[in-house]
């Protein structure tokens, strides 16, 4: 739905609330309209809005928790994947090919979470094929080739184990 509608619907509900209440106060009794039935009415519209800015303030807040870590999780990501790509770097040439498919996976990840970067990664060439993954956004699984260290090497072997993407 439209904001502007939304915003007009709820104007338009509250004007007619209280055009309501105006024909509605005329035909009560007067113990309806008294002092102390409107103090009343004022306490409980007070004790509604106090609730009501306590639980926005929750939301809020239950909002902000759940951007900030998801944002943490990304950079914390970030950082593991920059670190094994150095120590990959150290192991020397026979890991190319590793750390090629580690940033192809990266750059795939982040295509999937932010579609609008796909053309930017596809023109960096971190994207091989430059296409994603057909689905409805389920969840992606990647598998990485993968590495074990060789007990009587001083450099890492690998095993070749690697899946396509998929949804």
């Amino acid at each position: 739905m439209n904001a502007f509608l939304a915003a007009f619907l709820f104007f338009a509900g509250a004007l007619g609330a209280t055009l309501f209440g105006f024909l509605l106060r005329k035909n009560l009794p007067e113990h309806h309209v008294s002092e102390h039935s409107r103090s009343i009415i004022v306490l409980s519209t007070k004790l509604i809005a106090t609730m009501t800015a306590l639980l926005l303030g929750l939301l809020v807040s239950s909002a902000n928790d759940s951007l900030q870590s998801f944002s943490s999780g990304l950079e914390q990501m970030g950082a593991r994947l920059a670190t094994t790509d150095r120590l990959l770097k150290d192991y020397g040439p026979e890991t190319r090919e590793v750390r090629h498919s580690l940033r192809e996976h990266a750059a795939l990840t982040v295509a999937l979470i932010w579609p609008e970067e796909h053309e930017r990664l596809v023109g960096l060439n971190l994207l091989a094929t430059g296409q994603l993954p057909q689905g409805g956004g389920g969840t992606v699984r990647c598998t990485m080739p993968r590495m074990q260290f060789a007990p009587g090497r001083s450099a890492l072997s690998f095993r070749k184990s690697r899946e396509n993407c998929s949804t």
